[in-house]
């Protein structure tokens, strides 16, 4: 039980910095891209990039909880896609109006199949 949490933990810790390392590179490199509140964002190109970065965040935080999770890696990863979810759509709602609706269900679409595709770069254990 208590590998699992810590799976949980790792791999939500390693989605966060990935998620806000790259925010932070984007907003220094393309200051231009966010309107005067720094949320919103006002280039399709750029949420486009920030999708990708979603994925790689999935995939990199599923493939983290699986190698921390050891023996029970399977549901370490399903309780961290749903856990990713959960926030996420959180946050997708209070940000609704910083970007176009496709970016928000895109993004909440994104997270647990690219979390358990993350995970299964590890072989799972049952």
């Amino acid at each position: 039980m208590g590998r699992q949490i810590l799976a949980v933990v790792a791999g939500f810790f390693a989605w966060t910095v990935i998620w806000l390392v790259a925010g932070q590179v984007v907003a220094a490199v393309a200051p231009d891209a966010f309107a005067e509140d720094g949320l919103t964002v006002v280039s399709s190109g750029i949420l486009v990039l920030f999708l990708l970065v979603a994925a790689v965040a999935c995939v990199v935080a599923g493939w983290l909880a699986a190698l921390v999770g050891r023996e029970r890696a399977r549901r370490a990863v399903m309780i961290l896609a749903l856990v990713l979810l959960v926030v996420g759509l959180g946050v997708e709602l209070s940000t609704w109006g910083a970007a176009p609706a496709w970016y928000h269900l895109i993004f909440l679409g994104l997270l647990v199949p690219l979390t358990v595709a993350g995970g299964n770069l590890k072989r799972l254990p049952a």
